[in-house]
This record gives C-alpha cells, structure tokens and sequence, in this order.
C-alpha cells in the first residue's frame, strides 16, 4: 500500500540521518566517543509489539527517567508480515512510530530485525504461515 511504502521511505531517511552521525571508541580518552564527545552507553530493551502503543511514550520517558541512554528492539517478522504478502504497520506494529518516539524522548536505538528473535517468541519470530507448505524449517 501507498501508506505503508511511505513509512518505509521515512524510515530510510530516518536511517540515513543517523548514518552521517559518528560513534567510535576513544581510546585516548578511555571512553566510547558519540559525534565527537565522550558518550556513557546504558542500554535496556523495550519491545514495541509487547507493549500497547498508546504506553510507548510513558515507557520511553521512564527509560530515560532511570537513567538509560538507550534502547534496543527486535523486528518480529511475525508482527509485520502476520499472513503471506499482508503487511501490517499499525498500532503496535507501528516500528517507525516508535523510532520517532524514541528519538523525540532523547533515546538512541539498537534495532534488531530478525528473522530469528531470542525473546521466547512464538517460532522465534518467523510468521507460522512460512510451515503452511513446508511443516520443517532447515
């Protein structure tokens, strides 16, 4: 669809802006280095398709609240492709919603697309529609 083609053009940019950022290790300075200044990185994960998106901004304030400097998330292709070829970026599948969030709240953001997720769930991420034609994945 023309809506979910323009959050992944967004989402693209949104990447592209973060890319011509700079985040190194200083070894001189015994610190990791984020554009240019020493950087402390304290990092928990928040995944957005757990939590209702009407509580993201609450869940993103208190992770910063405690002190956190940044959050992870997977990708769960589950979420995103839930039946073959139906695409679903709404509500709680709103990943680009949630990255704007997080950066509005001052987060920085580890995504992790799958396929494969090591968060206890279902399949580890891969859509139970993949088994409809072939009941073993190798």
């Amino acid at each position: 669809t023309k809506e979910m083609e323009l959050k992944l053009v967004l989402l693209l940019v949104l990447v592209c802006q973060v890319a011509a950022r700079s985040f190194s290790i200083d070894y001189e300075r015994d610190c990791y280095s984020k554009d240019g200044d020493c950087y402390r990185y304290i990092s928990g994960e928040m995944h957005y398709f757990r939590i209702p998106d009407q509580h993201w901004t609450d869940r993103l304030l208190k992770l910063k609240a405690a002190g956190f400097t940044t959050v992870q998330t997977y990708i769960p292709w589950n979420v995103h492709v839930p039946e073959e070829d139906t695409y679903n970026f709404a509500g709680i599948a709103d990943v680009y919603r949630y990255l704007e969030l997080s950066q509005l709240v001052g987060l920085n953001v580890i995504v992790r697309p799958g396929p494969f997720l090591a968060t206890e769930w279902d399949y580890g991420g891969f859509p139970a529609w993949l088994l409809k034609d072939r009941p073993t994945l190798e």
